[in-house]
């Protein structure tokens, strides 16, 4: 017997937006992130790398209908993208991807972003941090 695959609520269209395939470069680094479906199990969402003129998966987050909705997982990978390229240090990819996910989960995102938005502002814009904290009840654990 299949696992039964929970559907995702719809998106609103601000969520929508955050579903965006993303393609960034930087200092010889270009990274791209990507919202995948898969048949019977949860979607992810992959950061890839571009190495010797191919994609190569570095970190996926699993989209879970409690807790990281989709818009979440791709927001959050667009910030472990972001932040990769502006320190150039492509080793701390899956630490950075820890990161994002700890905050989400643990309801800490808002803080999370208010401080990355000191050095890398691209994703962690004041519309960005209150748009999750509007959607905060959406995220990380039960209340």
């Amino acid at each position: 017997a299949e696992p039964k695959k929970v559907p995702e609520p719809p998106l609103d269209p601000e969520e929508q937006k955050l579903m965006e395939d993303y393609v960034s470069e930087k200092g010889g680094i270009k990274l791209k992130v990507v919202h995948k479906k898969q048949t019977g199990r949860n979607n992810i969402v992959i950061l890839s790398m571009e190495i010797e003129g191919k994609w190569r998966q570095k970190a996926q987050i699993v989209v879970r209908s409690a807790g990281m909705p989709p818009w979440a997982a791709m927001l959050g990978m667009k910030q472990v993208a972001e932040q990769t390229l502006s320190s150039g240090n492509t080793e701390n990819i899956k630490q950075c991807r820890d990161d994002v996910v700890e905050a989400i989960f643990s309801k800490t995102w808002v803080q999370y972003m208010q401080n990355l938005g000191l050095e890398c502002p691209k994703w962690a814009t004041t519309d960005l941090i209150d748009f999750v904290s509007d959607r905060q009840h959406l995220l990380g654990g039960a209340n």
